[in-house]
């Protein structure tokens, strides 16, 4: 996949897309090169940036099965609202001057 794909599936300027693909190369996470279907640069996910990816989605799959079976949708709405340390943290608290 190139840049200019990358910038078109996430509906970003290619530029953006350019600024995080230099962070993320110089990370260690992705390798980059020319591409020879198109005018941008070829991106390469390195092994590191692999294992990263598989330890996020472990780590979404658990979270998501842990809301699923402690709380409904309206319990968390609850909380957030009243003030729980969650929503202090995401800011979605409601100030109590």
């Amino acid at each position: 996949m190139n840049q200019n794909e990358i910038a078109a599936r996430i509906a970003q300027e290619r530029y953006a897309v350019s600024r995080v693909m230099c962070g993320l190369e110089r990370r260690g996470l992705v390798d980059r090169g020319p591409d020879s279907r198109a005018c941008a640069w070829s991106i390469f996910l390195k092994q590191p940036a692999i294992e990263l990816l598989r330890r996020a989605s472990e780590l979404i799959e658990i979270a998501a099965a842990r809301v699923e079976s402690t709380q409904l949708p309206s319990q968390m709405i609850q909380d957030v609202d009243s003030g729980d340390e969650a929503g202090e943290v995401l800011g979605f608290a409601n100030d109590r001057d």
